[in-house]
């Protein structure tokens, strides 16, 4: 059963990693518990979800361990956690215009509004998880010179409108059904962010160093 489930975790996920194997994933059902190691996103798929100018493009996107932990008992109440250890993004310049593609415009940001009339269990549940990052270091490179960014301890968690955690995740969503939309508050913290920036010497001018 579980090399069942293994096999459709990885063909759910096959458009958005690289060579995402069942062999990378280790799954418990009695504990509602899941591993996945050594995971590299499909960076293509992160670029146009981002909808990032044609004259960046991601690179390389990996993430050394994630875990997650489902509450099947509470699912309505209790969020699904999932903590990532460090995800590394590097982030390229480009001599010429990318061309984007349109296969993933289904699922841009904001393309998909929440609607009463189709906002169902299942969106409730992936709208209420909560996420912890331990690090993410973002690198950017260019011909002239290259910059480093690094955030820790991100936690992204479902809130209420007085941006108080709660125990119930009934409180951290609005439903208006006269005007037909759904708010679902979240908020983002983090510890510390550090940024680097060094000029190539490859360029004509000096070195320098932020």
């Amino acid at each position: 059963m579980t090399a069942v489930v293994k096999k459709k975790i990885v063909e759910k996920l096959a458009r958005f990693t690289k060579d995402l194997k069942p062999s990378d994933i280790s799954l418990s059902f009695l504990t509602g518990k899941a591993v996945l190691q050594k995971i590299e996103l499909n960076a293509e798929f992160l670029t146009e979800i981002f909808h990032l100018p044609p004259c960046l493009q991601i690179s390389r996107v990996v993430c050394d361990l994630i875990k997650a932990d489902v509450p099947f008992t509470s699912l309505g109440s209790n969020p699904i956690q999932i903590m990532i250890n460090k995800v590394e993004v590097e982030v390229v310049s480009c001599d010429s215009v990318t061309p984007r593609t349109k296969q993933f415009d289904d699922l841009k940001l904001g393309n998909n509004l929440n609607s009463p009339s189709t906002y169902g269990y299942v969106d409730k549940v992936v709208d209420g998880m909560k996420v912890s990052i331990q690090s993410v270091v973002l690198r950017f490179k260019d011909p002239t010179f290259e910059a480093s960014l690094e955030v820790t301890n991100v936690v992204i968690q479902s809130t209420t409108p007085q941006w108080k955690v709660s125990p119930h995740l009934k409180d951290t969503r609005f439903k208006n059904e006269e005007e037909d939309y759904v708010i679902v508050y979240k908020m983002c913290s983090w510890d510390s962010v550090k940024m680097e920036g060094v000029s190539l010497p490859n360029t004509g001018q000096g070195q320098d160093k932020l």
